[in-house]
Order: structure tokens, then C-alpha cells, then sequence
């Protein structure tokens, strides 16, 4: 018979080699002619550690310590095993234990480290770092674990030099490639991030984190194909990476690739329903969409599994924003602020939220809270539509302070602050420099579109040539015979807002404020057929099928009332195609002088479309294409359909034209209509805080202030009339 000591250096040799099998069968030789071996037993406790039966491990181990407990070795892998099942107490135990066998015993110093950091004792893990390293200073893995403990407390520039010793002592230590990583990605390095990520992939290419990490710090520097690939190799290695699918997911909504980022997360959500982030990236995906509805559910089913995330309580607040159910979100975005208090985008938020409500003192607080935290130019842009100017104001030298090194700042709030001081200093009747900055503004917006004006000036011909008597009369009274709607018209800025407000101060009227929804139902007229020649082949059941989707939504949001608004102003563009579906409706045409609504259009920054305002010939060019297609509408719709107000007019004679719109509506005389600036109603306009004054004559005949300027404009408007 082979001699014990024999076996046991062949299956040691067997067990280095990886040869499992071969090496278990030799050590239950040697138990079975002697049960009390205590290395056989330490030794095929190990064996069935590295293979993942730890509760066998743990028993085997346990007995070769009942048989001979003044091994150290024994008691430190017994708290490996224990600290493996996740038994931190029991482990932490046997770490001391072997320590204080053998105090020098560095691995055991820094495997105690390693329990207590799991269970968040990061002092004392680092204490036994640092003992462990003191005995043995080239220990990479005592340097890279110290280097852990120092990231969790935040302290960034000692984990990077901790991670930096662990490679100098083991350059192809990978794990201390990703985690210096990690550190340079929190440093906002993320080019550093990405050399670590990919040095450490390179020598680890099956793992699934590291890849993962590449991606993050990829997508950091907006390299987002290079990002999607690092995800994608990260679940190429681990198919259920939940983490990875969420970053992915999000990297594709940012490359545009909404389907697909719909996909991920939901694969995301698949293998984990309760994870919130994904749920809450979801709701960005869905919002980017207009899908509104299912964002919102998105976003409360992330904060029914972690109602302490601020950024999602935000995007809830933007989503009920876009629903205009502003009491909710103001709600939201101040639970948000519970998390994140300083946050200036909340409160910036929460400002135009309460703004729109009609809140203005308290919004004016929001955005000062929001400039104390971190000046910024699209909190100004707010505030500056929410106040009038002085030369000695605070809030204009603290912008021109900001704008002293205006070109450092992101293009966004580069822009937003340029539009901030044109209105400071158009109100301080500073003319000169106002315009500058409205150029500017302009400009740098213009850049950042494709405004395809050949195809919008072209829509607008067809439509005009199209829509003649002959097609007017020929489908006349097809429609839906609902008197409902009362659509307000017209260029932006001209008026229009005004208008609806006085209609809405009506208690027979709901003000529905800029609907989109006759916008999207002609933009799609079904079996591919495109605005405005597919108009030409609709039957009369299309017609009231058109209608009947058109009213059921705006029913859903009136509140009941007999009659109400809509005063989205690019349905100029579909008059004739409103007539003909809703023959009773009432349209109104707001105008005002060409060239205060163009002024007025080019010194306003529209958050969405509207590309033709920034740029004057662009903006003149529109102009004269709306008032030739007006014109045309003037031609085939009957005057008990559309009417006319002049802003100007409105303004000088507010009863008389108030009693002249009412009557175009069927609707008797009220005297809450003089009194509109006191109506409490949501305006989610660009002239949301102007309706809340009473009427005045301040802008009429501004552009005359801008004329020197206004030759591009004035030169692509020619001879534009107004008739009466």
C-alpha cells in the first residue's frame, strides 16, 4: 500500500495541476485509512470550495480544525468558505482566530478586511489593509482591496493611488485595471476610464463587468457605437447581465434607436422586475416618444420599488408637465428636491410648472433658489420671462458676470443666456445690445436644426392650390356637425394666447391651450396617405371619423364645458381640412403687424419646431408663404366660419372686439371676459405670464426700436398687407 505522505504529495501535485477529480479520490484515500488526517481533511474542504459546495467545505474544514486547531491556515479558509455563504460574523471570527495563532499572517489581515467591508465597517477594513500590507508592502491584492474601501468613503484620489501600487507591483492584475476605472469615470476622466477598462479587458477578454464599465465610460465621451459594443460584448460573455441590457437600452435611446432601446430594457426588466433604473429609463424612452401615458407608468412603478430616487420623482414631474397635470407635478419635482435639495434643473422646473398655473411669485423664488446653487443660463431664460428688467437689477449683472466667458459654457445654456439678457435689455431699452444677443442666441440654434425650408414652403403652396372652392364645395357638410371647437389660428406671437384667455375668463369655455392632436390627425390621414393630397380622396364616413377621434380627445380634457379652445397655432395650416370636418366649428384668425410678430417670433426661444424664427430671411419667407395660404382660406370659407382680430384693434377696443368674437361663437356676453388677467387656468405658452396682466400697447410698433437691424426680414416680408 502506497504510503500516506506519498498519496498526499500526488494529490496536492493532482490538485495543482486542476486535476479535481484525481486529487478528491487520493484524499478520500488517505481519510479512509485514517478519518483524523487534518490536512486531507483542510485540503478537500478546499477542493470542494473552489468547485462551490460550500457547505461541504465548511463541515470538512471544520473537522480537520476539530482534529488539530493550531493551524492558521485551516481557521482563514474556514472564513473564506464562511464569508462565501455570506456568514460575515462567523467568518470575521475565524480570521481572528488564525491572526491570533499567527499574527504576521497577512492574507489573513487583508481577508479580514475584506469581511468586515461587507459589512460596511470600512475603517476597520482599511486597518487590516494596511496591517497586512505593512508585513508584506508588494501585495497587490491587499493594495487594490484598500483602494476599494477608500472609493466606497469616497475618497477617489487615494483609491487611484492604492489601485496605481497594486499595479506596480502586478501590471496584469486586471481587477485593479477596471477598478481604477471606476474611480477615473466618478474623477469625470472618462478617456483615463476607457484606457484602464480596455487594458483590463484585454487581459480578462471573458469578463462581462469590465466590458460593461468600457461602456459606461465610452458613452461618457459620447461615443456611443463604441459604447452599444462594449455592452453588447459584456452580454456576449453573461446573457442575464441585467446591468448591461440597462445601459444598453440607454445608450440606444440616445443614438435615436427608440425600438431597439425598448427592447433592452425590457430584456433589462425580464430577468429583474423590481429594478428601478430600468424602469425609470423605460419612462425616459416612452416620454421621448410621446407616449406619456405609459412613461408615467414607467416612472411609478421605478419609485413603487425605490421611492427614494430623486432623478426619477423628476422625470415624473416632467412627464405630468407634458400631460399638463401641473398640481401633480409640482408635487414631484418637490419630492425630488426631498432627495436632491440644490438640484437647479428641479428647480428650474418646478419654476416653469408654477409659472404656467399662474404662480409667479412662487416661481420667481424657484429659480433664485436655483441660481444660488449653480448659475445657469436656462434658469435665467426663465426667470427673465417671468420679471421685467432695471439697469441696476442684480439678477443682469450677475448674467453678464456668467456671460463674461460665454463661450465655455454648453451651447444650451450658452444659447438660453443670450435670450436672457436680449429680453434684460430690451426691457432697459437697451436696443443695441439687446439685438446683439437675440442674434446671437438665434444663431446658435440655427446651427444645431435642419430646417428644410423648401418642403414647409412647398406644403404650404400645395395646400393653398388644393384646397380651392371647387374641393370646398364638393365635400361641404361631410363632416361631423359638433359646434365644440373654437380653433385660434395664426402665426406665434401674434395675439393668440390673449384671445384664449379672454374666451376661457367665458364659463361656457374651456381654454385646451396648444393641442397637437388635429396636427397628428392630418399629419396621418391612414393608408399612407400624406396632408394636404390625401385630404383630396376622403370619403364623408373618413371625414366624421377624423372628427369623432378629433373630439374624443379634447372631451376627455374640457372638463365638460359646452365649448372650448384650441389654439395651437400652425392649424392654420388645416382650416379647409377643419371646415370640412367640422363644418360648425369656429375658426379665428389672430394677426398682428408682420413685423412685430416677426420681431417678436425671432426674439423668442422656442423650446421645440418654429425653426423658420431663427434666422430674419427665413423668418420672412414664412411669413409671406402663412399670409398667402390666409389668404386663400379668406377666399373658400364661409365669414359665419372664419373671422379676423387684430391684435392691435383688441387692444385699443377690448369690450368691442371681446362681444364681436363672442358673437362669432354663438356664446352670450359675459363680463368675466373683460376681467381674463384674474382667470386662474393653465397657460403653457411663451406668453404665459403676459396674459396675466391687463391689456396695453407697450409692444405695438416695437420693431420700428430694431428697424436698422431688420433688413433681411423686411426685404423677404415686401409689400405683406392685412386685409380687413
Amino acid at each position: 500500500m502506497t504510503p500516506v505522505p506519498v498519496m498526499l504529495t500526488e494529490a496536492l501535485r493532482h490538485h495543482r495541476a486542476g486535476h479535481l477529480r484525481e486529487a478528491e479520490q487520493l484524499y478520500r484515500q488517505i481519510l479512509k485509512s485514517d478519518p483524523h488526517h487534518s490536512d486531507a481533511l483542510h485540503l478537500l474542504g478546499l477542493l470542494a470550495y473552489q468547485i462551490g459546495r460550500n457547505d461541504a467545505a465548511e463541515d470538512l474544514i471544520r473537522r480537520a480544525i476539530a482534529f488539530n486547531g493550531r493551524v492558521p491556515a485551516f481557521h482563514s479558509d474556514l472564513g473564506n468558505v464562511q464569508k462565501k455563504q455570506g456568514k460575515l460574523g462567523e467568518a470575521v471570527t475565524s480570521y481572528r482566530r488564525a491572526l491570533t495563532l499567527r499574527p504576521d499572517f497577512a492574507e489573513a489581515h487583508n481577508n479580514l478586511g475584506i469581511a468586515l467591508a461587507e459589512q460596511g465597517e470600512l475603517d476597520k477594513a482599511k486597518t487590516s489593509y494596511r496591517r497586512a500590507l505593512t508585513l508584506r508592502p508588494d501585495y497587490p491584492e491587499a493594495h487594490n482591496n484598500l483602494g476599494n474601501a477608500l472609493r466606497d468613503q469616497g475618497q477617489l484620489d487615494e483609491a487611484a493611488a492604492s489601485y496605481g501600487r497594486a499595479l506596480t507591483n502586478r501590471p496584469d492584475f486586471a481587477a485593479a485595471h477596471n477598478n481604477l476605472g471606476v474611480v477615473l469615470v466618478a474623477q469625470n476622466k472618462p478617456g483615463e476610464a476607457a484606457a484602464s477598462f480596455e487594458r483590463a479587458s484585454t487581459l480578462a477578454p471573458g469578463n462581462a463587468e469590465t466590458h460593461n464599465n468600457l461602456g459606461l465610460a465610452l458613452a461618457k465621451q459620447g461615443r456611443l457605437e463604441e459604447a452599444v459594443a462594449a455592452y453588447q460584448r459584456a452580454l456576449t460573455h453573461r446573457p442575464d447581465y441585467v446591468v448591461a441590457h440597462n445601459n444598453l437600452g440607454v445608450a440606444l435611446r440616445e443614438q435615436g434607436k427608440a425600438g431597439e432601446a425598448l427592447v433592452s430594457l425590457g430584456k433589462a426588466l425580464a430577468y429583474r422586475p423590481d429594478y428601478a433604473e430600468a424602469h425609470n429609463n423605460l419612462g425616459n424612452v416612452f416620454a421621448d416618444q410621446g407616449r406619456f401615458a405609459e412613461a408615467e407608468a414607467s416612472y411609478r412603478l421605478a419609485l413603487n420599488y425605490r421611492p427614494d430616487h430623486a432623478e426619477t420623482h423628476y422625470n415624473l414631474g416632467n412627464v405630468l408637465t407634458d400631460l399638463n397635470r401641473f398640481t401633480e407635478a409640482v408635487a414631484s419635482y418637490r419630492q425630488s428636491l426631498v432627495y436632491r435639495p440644490d438640484c437647479a434643473e428641479t428647480l428650474n422646473n418646478l419654476g416653469n410648472a408654477m409659472k404656467y398655473q399662474g404662480k409667479l411669485d412662487e416661481a420667481v423664488e424657484s429659480c433664485e433658489r436655483a441660481l444660488a446653487g449653480a448659475p445657469h443660463g436656462a434658469v435665467y431664460l426663465n426667470l427673465a420671462e417671468l420679471k421685467r428688467f432695471t439697469p441696476r437689477d442684480p439678477h443682469l449683472a450677475a448674467m453678464e458676470d456668467l456671460a463674461r466667458d460665454i463661450g465655455s459654457l454648453p451651447v444650451d445654456s450658452r444659447i438660453a443666456l443670450h435670450f436672457a439678457l436680449g429680453k434684460a435689455y430690451d426691457d432697459c431699452e437697451e436696443h443695441d445690445r439687446a439685438f446683439a444677443h437675440f442674434r446671437d442666441g438665434n444663431a446658435l440654434k440655427r446651427q444645431q436644426v435642419v430646417y428644410e425650408e423648401a418642403a414647409i414652403l412647398g406644403l404650404m403652396e400645395r395646400t393653398r392650390r388644393l384646397f380651392d372652392g371647387e374641393l370646398m364645395a364638393a365635400k361641404a357638410g361631410w363632416g361631423d356637425p359638433s359646434n365644440e371647437p373654437i380653433f385660434i389660428v395664426g402665426m406665434p406671437r401674434s395675439g393668440s394666447s390673449l384671445l384664449e384667455q379672454i374666451l376661457a375668463s367665458h364659463p361656457q369655455v374651456f381654454g385646451a391651450g396648444e393641442c397637437r392632436d388635429f396636427h397628428h390627425l392630418a399629419s396621418n390621414l391612414g393608408s399612407g396617405r400624406a396632408y394636404p393630397e390625401g385630404a383630396l380622396g376622403l370619403s364623408a364616413f373618413e371625414l366624421q371619423q377624423l372628427a369623432r377621434n378629433y373630439l374624443a380627445r379634447l372631451r376627455s380634457v374640457s372638463s365638460g364645458a359646452a365649448r372650448f379652445t384650441d389654439k395651437l397655432p400652425i392649424n392654420f395650416l388645416y382650416a379647409g381640412l377643419i371646415h370640412l370636418a367640422l363644418p360648425n366649428a369656429r375658426i379665428i384668425h389672430t394677426r398682428r403687424d408682420p413685423a412685430d410678430t416677426c420681431l417678436s417670433c425671432f426674439f423668442t426661444s422656442f423650446s421645440v419646431g418654429q425653426y423658420y424664427t431663427f434666422d430674419l430671411g427665413d423668418l420672412g419667407r414664412y411669413y409671406r408663404a402663412y399670409d398667402q395660404l390666409i389668404d386663400q382660406w379668406r377666399a373658400v370659407l364661409p365669414p359665419s366660419v372664419l373671422i379676423e382680430v387684430d391684435y392691435e384693434t383688441l387692444v385699443a377696443d377690448l369690450e368691442g372686439q371681446t362681444r364681436r368674437v363672442l358673437s362669432h361663437c354663438g356664446l352670450d356676453w359675459d363680463e368675466a371676459c373683460l376681467s381674463f388677467h384674474e382667470t386662474e387656468r393653465v397657460v403653457r405658452t411663451a406668453s404665459a405670464v403676459q396674459v396675466r396682466e391687463q391689456v396695453h400697447n407697450r409692444s405695438i410698433g416695437r420693431w420700428r426700436k430694431y428697424q436698422q437691424y431688420l433688413q433681411p426680414l423686411l426685404r423677404e416680408l415686401g409689400p405683406v398687407t392685412r386685409d380687413s
